[in-house]
């Protein structure tokens, strides 16, 4: 029998030889690929770039116009608020200007109501009473320190188809020097209506002046006539120098 012969399988290996223009290529379109890579890549971002500014560009754009929008309403806001003001400040102004209308009116409503009783009682008096009525003294202050105007009103009472003639007699009453002082008719500046001669009423006005360091508590004021008829009238009214600080009308003491 015949043996064959044992043996290791030998495996053929060819060696090729690598030509440089094979290896020169292949570099290239290394080179050439990364390349275009790059230049893809830079592409896209400025593509993306591009994209992102038109955006922002559209944003910018809505964003003025907001504040475009904005803006006029705040104008027109600001132009509300002033019209609401000069419309809150005419009303407030309105307001005032009626309330002293009507404390005005009210005033002269007063002063005809006490003209009207005035009148009524000097043309249709109470018949039950006669004779000589001081019907008014009225106090204010005067434009130099220390002095006072007076208004004096004298109405003849019952039958006054009768002139009545007269003396007005003026007392004040106060303090000086922790003592109790009465002035008479010195006291009245020149020019002051002390006379009276009428036959329904009549009105005496002149100037009180006070001595310094005098301070007043009463008026006293008598009206005596001395002529066909004879009649008499008397009367007192409290009076401080803190009344004497504005328009007063004398209060009736006690």
């Amino acid at each position: 029998m015949a043996r064959r012969k044992a043996g290791k399988k030998h495996q053929d290996v060819v060696l090729e030889e690598v030509v440089p223009a094979r290896r020169r290529r292949w570099r290239v379109y290394t080179s050439l690929a990364v390349v275009l890579a790059l230049v893809g890549v830079y592409f896209v971002g400025l593509v993306n770039g591009r994209h992102q500014e038109l955006n922002l560009e559209r944003e910018r754009d809505q964003l003025a116009q907001q504040v475009e929008q904005l803006q006029d309403k705040l104008r027109t806001t600001r132009d509300q608020l002033a019209l609401q003001r000069t419309s809150t400040r005419m009303a407030e102004q309105a307001q005032s200007q009626v309330r002293g209308e009507i404390r005005t009116l009210r005033d002269q409503v007063a002063e005809l109501e006490e003209a009207v009783a005035f009148y009524k009682n000097v043309m249709a008096p109470n018949q039950k009473e006669e004779g000589l009525s001081i019907e008014q003294l009225d106090l204010a202050p005067a434009d130099e320190a220390r002095t006072h105007n007076f208004r004096l009103v004298l109405t003849q009472l019952g039958d006054n188809r009768v002139f009545l003639d007269g003396q007005v007699q003026i007392r004040v009453t106060g303090q000086r020097d922790d003592d109790e002082v009465t002035l008479n008719n010195d006291v009245l500046s020149a020019g002051s209506e002390t006379r009276f001669r009428f036959r329904y009423f009549q009105e005496l006005t002149g100037r009180i002046e006070l001595p310094k360091g005098f301070e007043p508590a009463r008026v006293t004021v008598k009206a005596v006539a001395t002529g066909r008829r004879q009649a008499r009238a008397e009367r007192e009214i409290n009076w401080t120098l803190e009344d004497s600080d504005r328009d007063w009308a004398g209060q009736e003491s006690e």
